[in-house]
């Protein structure tokens, strides 16, 4: 089915869908279940977790649980003790040196080794195997790069992994090769490398089979922002445009926004213009609220506080004008983290100022509070955008009139949403 839209600028707002989403979703070969949930209470909240089957062959295959679903990275990396012995081939460069990748979140690093997987998630497979990270507790004397280790997320990792199912292809996390030999440990036994794509690590929706190779939509139902809840089911979909349609709300606007280089989107929060990135690896709304009033909690500095339930005011750019979202986000007390311990993995009020990554400006990110009662679809970099028509597309890239029944590919990818 076609959507058609009569907006032609990088933001853009389909009429209401009538056509499209269905009362429930129902599993398919292509939509899995995805769950908000704590895995040992108190543990964190705001996590969205899938599992996922690693294959070296046809015969021997690993199923993990409790992924968790970000699509603020690229790439399939897991904790290697949950694939319960399975045995991956490594990924070796030209002259057989082991490979590793070196990931930044928001929260910390993530090291890992690189090895050929075939990934499959519900009843989807890649078509070949892809490189995958495998990573292990902190070791001593381990050999990691230059610099590695003090912000070391494996020691305190949730669950067995993260699916990256950002609109990259490959992950923008940097390479190294092993060049050491022997038993001794140095950090000069990793290297920086330049890789050829076929060697780094991927996101494996890319190499899913068609239709299903061009994105993703994560569909989560509405919550309590008064109270959290204990927990939340939705549906994670691989395909965009017709495979994952029930997914979207009946009735509801989508809004829809071509990315810039990194990842990225206009809004404006409380009058101030700034840039956006949809991450649900992200357990909050990490926002400069500066404008706003909210003043920081006093036993965590790190969280804004609100004395009462507050929204907060969004609108985003279409064209020469200002849409404002009709779903309303909102702010809370920070004491409410203290809801972890009775259950809670539902939290969507507690929000956060931006994250700051070591030598990086600071992303105002919209982590997974965002999700909650929406449809998102995210598009990969280089794939035809089957939200918009095909002669918005072609004057988004410059097109003349000549070659406006012409689709293009959306070069950075692009971000959908129901609203």
């Amino acid at each position: 089915m076609r959507l058609l839209s009569k907006c032609r600028r990088a933001a853009c707002v389909l009429p209401l869908l009538a056509t499209l989403g269905c009362d429930a979703a129902h599993a398919a070969d292509n939509i899995v279940p995805v769950e908000v949930r704590q895995l040992l209470q108190g543990d964190s909240f705001n996590r969205l977790f899938v599992d996922v089957m690693v294959c070296h062959d046809a015969q021997h295959c690993r199923s993990v649980p409790n992924v968790l679903v970000d699509t603020g990275s690229a790439g399939l990396r897991l904790f290697r003790p949950a694939l319960y012995a399975l045995s991956l081939d490594p990924v070796t460069d030209l002259v057989g040196h082991a490979l590793g990748n070196w990931a930044r979140f928001g929260a910390g690093d993530l090291w890992g080794t690189l090895h050929w997987a075939q990934v499959r998630i519900g009843g989807l497979a890649t078509t070949a195997a892809i490189p995958i990270g495998l990573y292990d507790l902190p070791a001593p004397h381990e050999r990691l790069p230059a610099g590695y280790g003090d912000r070391d997320l494996r020691g305190t990792m949730l669950g067995n992994g993260i699916l990256g199912i950002a609109p990259w292809r490959h992950s923008m996390a940097s390479h190294f090769a092993f060049v050491g030999a022997g038993r001794a440990a140095s950090a000069a036994d990793w290297k920086p490398v330049q890789l050829e794509t076929s060697q780094m690590l991927v996101n494996p929706i890319g190499h899913f089979p068609a239709p299903y190779d061009n994105g993703s939509v994560i569909s989560l139902p509405e919550v309590d922002w008064f109270q959290g809840q204990s927990r939340v089911q939705g549906w994670l979909g691989f395909g965009l445009g017709p495979p994952t349609e029930v997914l979207f709300p009946r009735g509801h606007r989508v809004i829809v926004h071509e990315l810039d280089g990194r990842g990225e989107f206009r809004a404006t929060v409380g009058g101030r213009p700034i840039d956006l990135m949809l991450d649900s690896g992200s357990n909050m709304l990490s926002l400069d609220l500066e404008a706003l009033g909210f003043a920081r909690h006093p036993y965590y500095p790190g969280y804004y506080q609100a004395a009462t339930l507050t929204p907060i005011d969004m609108a985003v750019q279409c064209a020469a004008q200002e849409i404002k979202l009709v779903q309303r986000l909102y702010v809370g007390s920070a004491d409410n983290v203290g809801h972890t311990l009775r259950g809670h993995a539902v939290l969507p009020m507690v929000a956060a100022w931006p994250v700051q990554q070591e030598g990086k400006e600071a992303k105002n990110l919209l982590g997974l509070p965002f999700f909650y009662g929406r449809a998102v679809a995210t598009g990969l970099e280089g794939v035809i955008n089957p939200y918009l028509e095909a002669s918005s597309a072609s004057a988004l890239q410059g097109a003349d009139d000549a070659g406006a029944d012409r689709a293009v590919a959306s070069r950075y990818g692009f971000v959908a949403y129901s609203d």
